[in-house]
C-alpha cells in the first residue's frame, strides 16, 4: 500500500467516524467513488470494527486499527517469546503502538509490553528523543507514576516494558458516573502529586486525560505515558493526519472528543498554548488536570453542563483552567496546597512505634505511645482517626509504613521510633502523606525517663499546623487535658492498656485480663488522681467479670473504679461506655435500652467513639438505626473485618439477605461467615466438614459446638443435636453472646418438632439481651410454629416492646448527640 493510499483511507475514516450510521454510506459513495472497490472494503472494515476497541489504549477506531494497514506489521501470539518475556495476551492497540500483557521471566514478574509503530522506529532521532524522555519518567520512581522498566529492540520490534497496572482508568470510572467529591479530589490530589515530581526533574507530560489515569483496586492512582508524549509531539509531518492526529480543534464542550491534534495531545484537555503550538510547561499540565477533575465530578467536560460542584471545587477548577496561564496555578504544589485544604475530614493512622532497647520489658511502650497520640488526636473534630486497635497488629511487624498507611486507607500515617539512652530517651517523629511519601513533619526528641509523654502533645499540635486545621477553643480544651504528671503511673497504665489489647476474645484466656487489671490497679495507687487509669480499671473489670465470671465482686470493684473516675473527670466518655456494657449483661439483667442511653451519653461526651458498640446495641433490638452506626465505625476502620463481619450479620438477623450479600459477596470477611450464611439458608452439607473442624481444633468454644449441633439437626440427627445441648449452655455460659447460644438450642428443637421446648428457649433468648422482633419474625427455623397461638403471643409481646423502643429512639432523635 503507498503512502498516499493509505493516508486517503484514513481521511475518508476519520470523516466517517463524525457521521452518524444512517449518513455514512451516501458519503462513502461519494468519497469511494472514482476508487476500486477494494479501498471500499478497507474503509467498511474498519468503521465496522469500531465497537472492538481496547480498553487500555482508548481512541478512535482509526488510531486503534491502522496498523492493520501498515504492511509487515508482525502480531504477537499468545505464549510467544520477546526478549525474556512470554507473551500472555494483547490489552491494547492504539495509534502508540499495541500492548500487551507479558511475563519477565528474568524478574518473574507481569509486565505491561507496548511494541512501538515501525514508523517510529525508522526514525533514529525520534528513537533517540524517546529514549531520553523514557528514560527520565524512569528516574522519578514514584508511587503515582507508572515504572518504565526497560527499553529494547529484538527482531526489528522495539518495545517498552513497564509496571503492569491492574485497576481501572478514569474513563472506565467516568463511564459509571460522576465520581463522589471526596473520592475525585482524593484522585486529583495524586495526579498533582506525581505531576509536581515529575515538573521538578524536568518533565511535562502534555496529555493527561482519563485514558492516561488508572486507579488501582487499593485506591492507589498511576499515571500512564510519561515520556510517550514527548515522542509523539515530534513525529514526523509526512505521516497520515490519523497517526499525528486532526489539525484542526474543538472548544471545551459537548462529548468528550479524543482526536488529537498536529501537535501531540487530546483536544478537550490541551491548554490554549500547547493547541497554538506554542512552548509548553508545567502548567499545561496542570489544565489538563482541571478539566479532568470537572469531568470526573460531573461527568461531563466544562461547558458542557452538568451536575453541580461544590463552590470550593468549582473555584479549583476555574484557576486550573484559565485560559491565560499567568492566572492559572503556576505550579502542581499550589494546587496540591488546594487540593489537600478540601480532603475533610482528612484521615490519619498512628503506628506503634518502635523500640530499640536493651530491656525487652520497655516494648510495651511502642503500641502505648501510639494509643496515646490515637487517645488525644482523636479529640480533633477534622480528622478520621483510625482506632489503636486497628494498627496493634502492626507492632513488632516489618511491614513499610507507607503500606501500612494503604492498607489502613489513611492519607497520612506517623510513624515513629524510641531509642533508650544513658538515661534519657530519644524518640524520632514522622507525618507523612501516604500517596506520595511526602514528610509534612519530622522531628526529634531527647527526653529523660519521666519525659517521654509530653512528647504527646507536641505531636498533637504539628498536625493540626500541619494540616491547617482550625482548631477551636473547645477541641484545644480537650486537646491539652492533662493526664497525669506521674511518669511511673503512666508507665503502668500503657502497660496495662497493651496487655488487655492482647485480649482474644476467641480463647478462654484470663491472663490478659489480669496483667492488665494489675498495672492499672499500680498506675491508681501511684497517683490516684489519675481519672483515666480508674476509668480503665473499670472497664477492663467490668470485661473480665462478664466475659470470664461470674464474679460479682469484680463487678462491684469495677463500679467503684468508674463513680472515682467520673468525679475526678466528669468528662471521660469511657465511664458510661463501661457502664454500658455492664448494663447490657447477667449482671445488671441484660438491659438493652439502659444500655444504649449509657452509650449515647458516652458519645455526647466524645462523638468520635462507640458506633460500633451502638451499631451492636440497635441490631440486637432490631432497630435499623444500627446500619448507619455501623457504616460510621467501619469508615473510621475500613480494614476491620471484624466490623464487617458483624455487618453481614446483623443483616442476616434481620432477614435482609440480599443486603448481607451485597456487604459479603465471597463470604470472606471472617473465617466462619460461610457457616452463618448457610445456616440461615438451613443448608447444612456445604459447611459440615469445617464445623466439626473447628469444634476439634476450638474445643473449648461454645460457639463451635452450637454449630456441629445445628448442622447435625438439619442433616436428620436430632438425638445426637439434643444431646449435645447441655454441653452448649457449660461452654457458653460465662459468654456475652449467650443468647446466641440460646437461640440456636431453640433452632434445635424447632427442628426436632419440640414447639414448647423451642418457646421456652426463645424467652430466655430475649431475656438475656436479644429481644430481636424482626429476627424472630422472618426466622425460617420457626416456620413450623407461627400458626401456634402461644408462639403468636410471644411475637405480639416481643413488637410492643419493639415499636416502644423505635418511639423512643425518634423522641430522641430530636435531641443532638452533642
Amino acid at each position: 500500500m503507498t503512502p498516499e493510499r493509505y493516508q486517503r483511507i484514513c481521511e475518508i475514516v476519520d470523516a466517517a467516524l463524525d457521521l452518524s450510521p444512517e449518513e455514512r454510506p451516501a458519503f462513502l459513495d461519494r468519497a469511494c467513488g472514482g476508487e476500486s472497490g477494494t479501498m471500499r472494503e478497507e474503509v467498511e472494515k474498519l468503521l465496522a470494527r469500531e465497537s472492538r476497541i481496547g480498553d487500555f489504549l482508548k481512541g478512535r477506531a482509526i488510531e486503534a486499527l491502522a496498523a492493520d494497514l501498515i504492511e509487515d506489521r508482525r502480531r504477537l501470539a499468545p505464549g510467544s517469546q520477546l526478549s525474556h518475556f512470554r507473551i500472555e495476551a494483547l490489552i491494547g492497540m492504539g495509534g502508540m503502538g499495541e500492548v500487551y500483557l507479558a511475563w519477565d521471566r528474568q524478574l518473574d514478574r507481569r509486565v505491561a509490553l507496548k511494541l512501538l509503530p515501525l514508523e517510529f522506529i525508522s526514525n533514529q532521532d525520534l528513537v533517540r528523543r524517546f529514549e531520553q524522555e523514557a528514560r527520565a519518567a524512569s528516574a522519578l520512581n514514584h508511587p503515582n507514576i507508572v515504572t518504565v522498566y526497560e527499553m529494547d529492540e529484538t527482531d526489528g520490534l522495539r518495545f517498552i516494558a513497564t509496571e503492569f497496572i491492574d485497576g481501572r482508568t478514569l474513563r472506565e470510572m467516568i463511564a459509571e458516573g460522576p465520581i463522589e467529591p471526596a473520592r475525585a479530589v482524593e484522585i486529583a490530589t495524586q495526579i498533582a502529586v506525581a505531576l509536581d515530581a515529575a515538573h521538578h526533574a524536568g518533565i511535562v507530560h502534555r496529555d493527561i486525560k482519563p485514558e492516561n489515569v488508572m486507579v488501582r483496586p487499593d485506591g492507589l492512582v498511576k499515571v500512564l505515558d510519561f515520556g510517550l508524549a514527548h515522542m509523539a509531539e515530534a513525529m514526523p509531518s509526512h505521516l497520515p493526519s490519523t497517526m499525528t492526529g486532526m489539525t484542526g480543534l474543538t472548544g471545551l464542550g459537548g462529548e468528550a472528543d479524543t482526536r488529537k491534534t498536529r501537535v501531540m495531545g487530546t483536544v478537550n484537555y490541551m491548554s490554549p498554548e500547547h493547541a497554538s503550538g506554542s512552548p509548553v510547561d508545567g502548567r499545561t499540565d496542570i489544565y489538563s488536570l482541571g478539566v479532568v477533575l470537572h469531568e470526573l465530578l460531573t461527568g461531563r467536560l466544562p461547558n458542557a453542563g452538568g451536575h453541580p460542584i461544590p463552590a470550593d471545587l468549582a473555584r479549583i477548577v476555574i484557576k486550573a483552567i484559565s485560559p491565560d496561564r499567568g492566572h492559572r496555578y503556576q505550579n502542581a504544589g499550589e494546587m496540591l496546597d488546594d487540593l489537600r485544604r478540601r480532603q475533610e475530614p482528612r484521615s490519619i493512622a498512628v503506628l506503634p512505634f518502635q523500640v530499640f532497647s536493651p530491656d525487652p520489658s520497655d516494648n510495651y511502650l511502642g503500641f502505648g505511645m501510639a494509643s496515646e497520640i490515637v487517645t488525644r488526636i482523636s479529640r480533633i473534630d477534622e480528622l478520621a482517626v483510625r482506632p489503636a486497635s486497628a494498627v496493634k497488629r502492626y507492632a513488632g511487624a516489618s511491614i513499610e509504613s507507607l503500606a501500612a498507611g494503604r492498607e489502613q486507607q489513611v492519607d497520612l500515617v506517623i510513624e515513629g521510633s524510641m531509642q533508650r539512652g544513658a538515661g534519657e530517651w530519644r524518640v524520632d517523629v514522622s507525618l507523612l502523606q501516604v500517596g506520595d511519601g511526602t514528610s509534612l513533619w519530622a522531628d526529634s526528641f531527647r527526653l529523660g525517663e519521666t519525659e517521654i509523654f509530653r512528647m504527646q502533645h507536641e505531636v498533637v499540635r504539628q498536625v493540626a499546623a500541619r494540616l491547617r486545621l482550625d482548631i477551636g477553643s473547645q477541641q484545644l480544651l480537650r486537646l491539652n487535658r492533662p493526664t497525669t504528671l506521674n511518669a511511673a503511673a503512666m508507665n503502668c497504665y500503657l502497660r496495662g492498656t497493651n496487655h488487655f489489647s492482647d485480649r482474644d476474645p476467641n480463647l478462654i484466656d484470663r491472663a490478659p485480663c489480669d496483667q492488665a487489671i494489675a498495672e492499672l490497679s499500680k498506675a491508681v495507687e501511684l497517683d490516684p488522681d489519675f481519672a483515666e487509669a480508674h476509668a480503665k480499671l473499670g472497664y477492663v473489670m467490668g470485661y473480665r467479670a462478664i466475659w470470664y465470671g461470674p464474679d460479682e465482686p469484680m463487678i462491684a470493684r469495677a463500679m467503684e473504679a468508674l463513680d472515682r473516675a467520673e468525679s475526678l473527670n466528669p468528662q471521660l466518655a469511657e465511664v458510661p461506655l463501661a457502664r454500658g456494657m455492664i448494663k447490657w449483661s447477667q449482671y445488671d439483667g441484660f438491659q438493652v435500652e439502659a444500655a444504649i442511653e449509657e452509650i449515647r451519653r458516652a458519645r455526647r461526651l466524645d462523638p468520635h467513639i462507640a458506633h460500633f458498640e451502638l451499631a451492636e446495641l440497635y441490631a440486637h433490638l432490631g432497630l435499623e438505626e444500627w446500619v448507619e452506626e455501623m457504616e460510621q465505625a467501619i469508615r473510621l476502620d475500613p480494614a476491620n473485618d471484624f466490623l464487617r463481619s458483624n455487618r453481614f450479620r446483623f443483616y442476616l438477623f434481620h432477614g435482609q439477605l440480599d443486603e448481607a450479600v451485597r456487604t459479603n459477596l465471597n463470604l470472606a470477611n471472617h473465617p466462619f461467615d460461610d457457616v452463618f450464611w448457610h445456616l440461615e439458608m438451613m443448608e447444612a452439607a456445604p459447611i459440615a466438614s469445617l464445623v466439626e473442624d473447628w469444634r476439634r481444633n476450638y474445643p473449648e468454644n461454645g460457639f463451635f459446638a452450637q454449630f456441629k449441633a445445628v448442622v447435625d439437626a438439619l442433616q436428620g440427627r436430632l438425638d445426637e443435636a439434643l444431646a449435645a445441648v447441655p454441653e452448649i449452655l457449660l461452654k457458653c455460659r460465662l459468654n456475652p453472646a449467650h443468647h446466641h447460644s440460646t437461640h440456636a438450642i431453640a433452632r434445635i428443637h424447632a427442628l426436632a418438632g419440640r414447639g414448647q421446648e423451642a418457646l421456652h428457649w426463645l424467652r430466655t433468648t430475649v431475656a438475656e439481651g436479644f429481644p430481636n422482633y424482626p429476627t424472630f419474625l422472618h426466622d425460617p427455623y420457626f416456620a413450623g410454629m407461627r400458626d401456634e397461638p402461644e408462639f403468636r403471643q410471644f411475637l405480639a409481646e416481643l413488637k410492643t416492646r419493639w415499636e416502644n423502643a423505635k418511639d423512643a429512639r425518634n423522641r430522641d432523635s430530636l435531641r443532638p448527640l452533642r
